[in-house]
């Protein structure tokens, strides 16, 4: 059985960002924000869930999707909800973590959360701050294509 996160899941190339923290904390912000410019860098790039996430574990992947009620829905505070292309569900690949910047480490070591009950590569970013956190998860998404392929890092 799957379980509920409060969260916000999207996916760029295939790759699942799982989004953690606080109500307000912008989570939907730093969706939006990399929707859009995963987009604009000619990126496949669509909302999974937004709020509410469910994950389970599949073989050695963790998987997550929307409740079915809210499934392309997205609030955006200020605006409302809004409607957007959607994937029905995604393999998380990186969980980010939204918390105020006087929490935040300068250079951590690598981080790993269990979720699902499977080890996923979490990093930490502050919260409110879309267009920054957005710069840097799709820079951690290429660094990480990059070790894959094995490709030299640039």
């Amino acid at each position: 059985m799957p379980a509920h996160l409060h969260a916000t899941l999207v996916v760029i190339d295939g790759a699942g960002i799982l989004i953690r923290g606080a109500s307000g904390g912008g989570k939907s912000s730093l969706a939006i924000s990399l929707l859009r410019r995963a987009e604009a860098a000619g990126h496949h790039a669509r909302l999974v869930a937004d709020d509410q996430v469910f994950v389970e574990a599949r073989g050695e992947d963790v998987f997550g999707h929307a409740p079915p009620a809210i499934a392309g829905l997205i609030e955006i505070r200020g605006v409302g909800i809004l409607q957007q292309p959607f994937a029905g569900e995604a393999r998380v690949a990186l969980v980010v973590d939204l918390s105020g910047r006087e929490a935040l480490e300068r250079l951590p070591e690598p981080s790993f959360v269990p979720i699902a009950g499977l080890s996923v590569r979490r990093i930490h970013l502050p919260e409110r701050d879309p267009a920054f956190g957005a710069d840097v998860v799709l820079t951690v998404l290429a660094t990480s294509l990059q070790r894959e392929k094995g490709e030299p890092k640039v």
